[in-house]
């Protein structure tokens, strides 16, 4: 609690948003306590590459949202759905890229898993979050307008307060999916993880 109160401060401190307000803190919170999920993921178990890379996504993704850099928090959004899809999968990096296809037998491994209670609307979200996420990466805005106008906006860009609501609620539902996928796919190694520290 008193590592997250201090990275809380940290964030506020080094904030460039016009308006911080409580839902940013709450927003930063939730990625706080996954970071040091990830961490005990990790540490317990080096061979995931991907738990080293959300943990990074996620310190990144707090930057840009700080930092007001609307494509970096895109990016890094696009590449935690990414790695948490391939650290379900078991999936290498060099054996396979993210595409629909990845997805769609990750919902077909899924479906049939009652406990899990994977559902459509799930596996919409995460395919609407990350279509969401690679458009705005590969033109988006940029694609309008004139060069020196499109220079000078990138440098004006501000997140708004409303435009942040719809980010954190698209990305706090989908990381929710994900982890309780993980959860259950994982569940005797996540015991072991917390073993001697339920109560976190």
């Amino acid at each position: 609690k008193k590592d997250i109160e201090e990275f809380m401060q940290t964030i506020k401190k080094r904030s460039n948003l016009i308006n911080y307000h409580q839902i940013d803190n709450d927003f930063f919170c939730f990625l706080s306590k996954h970071i040091i999920f990830f961490k005990y993921l990790y540490n317990n178990n080096n061979d995931n590459y991907f738990y080293k890379v959300i943990i990074s996504d996620l310190y990144y993704l707090i930057l840009s949202i700080i930092e007001n850099n609307e494509r970096y928090l895109y990016l890094n959004e696009r590449s935690i759905i990414e790695n948490y899809t391939r650290a379900i999968m078991q999936t290498e990096v060099e054996t396979n890229y993210v595409t629909d296809n990845l997805f769609d037998k990750m919902f077909i491994s899924l479906k049939n898993e009652p406990l899990i209670n994977f559902n459509k609307d799930d596996f919409s979200k995460i395919k609407s979050a990350y279509r969401i996420s690679c458009n705005y990466i590969h033109g988006g805005k940029f694609l309008n307008n004139s060069l020196a106008y499109i220079l000078t906006e990138c440098n004006n860009i501000h997140i708004s307060l409303n435009e942040r609501k719809k980010i954190y609620s698209q990305i706090t539902s989908v990381l929710k999916i994900y982890d309780k996928i993980l959860i259950y796919r994982e569940a005797s190694q996540i015991n072991g993880c917390f073993h001697r520290r339920k109560s976190i």
